[in-house]
This record gives structure tokens, sequence and C-alpha cells, in this order.
């Protein structure tokens, strides 16, 4: 399957220190592939992986809240737009937590379609946006948050290409 292109080695030789993004794709990848190896010498682990792009949402009701705005996860980035700062370009993708949860209670329920133990990977996404588009929507639809949020016409590091779409239908 050739859907990732990092090894262990290269994780592990230091040679991206500088690139957290390229750190954070990289442990995702060699995570699966251990995850479909351990399946696969596992013949009754009937094994789905869900696999989301940046997830907001709120937490779970009565579970402690995040104190450091690092522990925020990909939540830290709408906490810096609230706050008067635009967030690094990030991969314009994004899921809302229920729906994560939904489709890994939805994957309980799929039985597996061939015996190739990886047959059941599932790409999720709700959409795409970019800063300056949330933005100019802020300042569209919540008029109060115009002293809080970046101006309309702040600087934006665009994303070095076109954004990337899933489409779902």
């Amino acid at each position: 399957t050739d859907w990732g292109h990092a090894t262990e080695e290269e994780f592990l030789s230091g040679k991206h220190a500088d690139n957290p993004m390229w750190i954070y794709s990289a442990a995702k990848i060699l995570g699966e592939r251990a995850a479909w190896k351990f399946a696969a010498n596992e013949p009754s682990l009937d094994l789905s992986i869900i696999i989301p792009p940046f997830i907001f949402g709120p937490y779970v009701p009565g579970f402690p809240l995040p104190v450091a705005q690092s522990a925020l996860s990909s939540n830290q980035h709408i906490y810096a737009l609230l706050t008067g700062i635009v967030p690094p370009p990030l991969p314009p993708l994004f899921c809302h937590v229920r729906d994560v949860a939904r489709a890994h209670v939805a994957a309980l329920n799929v039985p597996k379609a061939t015996s190739d133990v990886e047959d059941k990977r599932f790409l999720i996404c709700g959409g795409s946006l970019v800063w300056k588009n949330a933005i100019e929507y802020l300042h569209n639809t919540r008029p109060e948050l115009k002293e809080r949020i970046p101006a309309v016409d702040a600087p934006v590091i665009p994303f070095p290409g076109p954004p990337t779409t899933i489409d779902a239908s």
C-alpha cells in the first residue's frame, strides 16, 4: 500500500527535526503501519482505521479542560484565531470531533469486505478551510468579535498550493 513516504530510519534520524508537520505526519504513517502489521499477525482481529484531518470541536462535558494552549490540540489554532493571531498554514481539511466519534462507532458495524487486512481504512472529512476565509467569515457573521480576531486584511501565509478536497458523495 502506498499512502505515505516515511521510514522509521528517516523518522529517528532527526533529519526533519525543524519540521513539526513532517514529524506529525510521519508519526501517523508509522503508527498506522504498525497497527496493520499487528493486525496481519492476529487473524481474529478486525481492525478499522479512521483517518480524519484536523479535528475541531468541544471537549466531552465533565472532562478536565486543558490548561496549556498547546494541550488544546487542533483547537489551539481556533484559540489563536480568537485571540488575534493568524494560525500557521495547515492542510486545509477539517472534521468535527462528533463526526469523528460517529465514524468510529459506524466502523464497528462494517464487516470486512475482503481478506485484505487493510480493507477497513476510512478517510473522513467535514470540509476545507483556509484561515483567510475563516477570518472573513467571523467578521461577517460575528461582528462582536471584531476587536479580538485578526483584521480581514491581516497578512496570512498562503498554503503552498491549491486546497485538497475529498469527494464524499
